[in-house]
C-alpha cells in the first residue's frame, strides 16, 4: 500500500465531496483506491484540520509538511493548494523523496517556474503529475456522454468559461 500525504485541506483536498457519494477530491480518491492509503494531511489552519479529522479520524493532521514527516516516508504527496503556494510546498515535498507528487492546476504561475519544477522532479526520479480533468466524475461523464450522443447535432466548437483566469 502506497502511503500518501495530502497538503491542503480546502475544496480540492476534501471539502467538495465531504457530503456526497461522488469522488471529487484527493482525500476521497485516495480513500477509494485499493493501492493508496491516506496517512497524513497538512494545513496551517487548526480549524481546517479539526473539520477534516471529523470525517477522516484515522488520518493524522499536521500544521506543516515538516511535522507530517514524523509519520512518513510517503510514496505519494498531493498538493491541493492555491497556485501561489505550490512552489514552496513542492520544494518541501521533494525533500521527502516521494515517488509521485500530484499538484493541482496550474502547476506554477509561470512556464519557467513549471519547467524548473518538472526538471527537479525528474532529476530526483519523482513523477510529477498535474491534476487537470477527471473524466470519471459524474458531471464530466454526463457532459461527455451528452456530447457523444449528438443531441445538438455534430459538435463543431465548445466554449468553456472558467472564473479563475486563463492559467487555470
Amino acid at each position: 500500500m502506497n502511503k500518501c500525504l495530502l497538503v491542503g485541506l480546502g475544496q480540492m483536498g476534501w471539502r467538495y465531496d465531504a457530503a456526497s457519494e461522488g469522488v471529487l477530491t484527493h482525500a476521497k480518491a485516495i480513500k477509494e483506491s485499493k493501492k493508496l492509503t491516506l496517512t497524513a494531511a497538512v494545513d496551517p489552519s487548526e480549524q481546517a484540520r479539526k473539520e477534516f479529522s471529523q470525517l477522516y479520524p484515522q488520518v493524522e493532521a499536521f500544521a506543516s509538511i515538516q511535522e507530517a514527516q514524523a509519520v512518513g516516508p510517503f510514496d505519494w504527496i498531493f498538493l491541493a493548494l492555491p497556485t501561489q503556494f505550490h512552489l514552496a510546498a513542492f520544494n518541501k515535498a521533494l525533500e521527502l523523496k516521494p515517488h509521485v507528487i500530484v499538484c493541482e492546476k496550474p502547476l506554477a504561475p509561470s512556464s519557467l517556474e513549471a519547467e524548473d519544477m518538472a526538471a527537479r522532479a525528474r532529476a530526483q526520479d519523482c513523477l510529477l503529475l498535474v491534476n487537470y480533468i477527471r473524466p470519471h466524475e459524474p458531471h464530466c461523464r454526463k457532459m461527455f456522454d451528452f456530447i457523444k450522443q449528438n443531441n445538438w447535432g455534430t459538435v463543431q466548437k465548445i466554449i468553456v468559461r472558467y472564473g479563475k483566469g486563463v492559467a487555470n
